[in-house]
């Protein structure tokens, strides 16, 4: 697991301090990646009441549904040529 580090900017230099188990002249990767405070809402900022679940429910109903594009063979013939070159290997010409 890759240790992730919090830095904070200060008069456009970044100041990343760094726990005791990263020893100096380690080299170290800094990505600038703004943080988010939240996305959403919490668990506790759920409506669970009646007028909660109805609303939920009018939403879902007004939703559309998702159009995929139409198949092809492609996957078919994809699984087919994979599955008889597997057979090649194992077993050659024979069958």
């Amino acid at each position: 697991m890759t240790p992730s580090i919090l830095a904070t900017v200060h008069d456009r230099h970044v100041i990343v301090p760094v726990s005791d188990e990263i020893p100096d002249g380690t080299r170290v990767e800094v990505r600038v990646v703004p943080v988010v405070a939240q996305v959403g809402v919490s668990e506790s900022q759920w409506g669970c009441d009646a007028a909660a679940m109805k609303e939920w429910n009018d939403w879902l109903e007004s939703t559309e549904p998702v159009e995929f594009a139409p198949t092809s063979n492609f996957d078919q013939e994809f699984l087919k040529y994979n599955v008889d070159a597997v057979r090649e290997q194992m077993f050659g010409g024979e069958r």
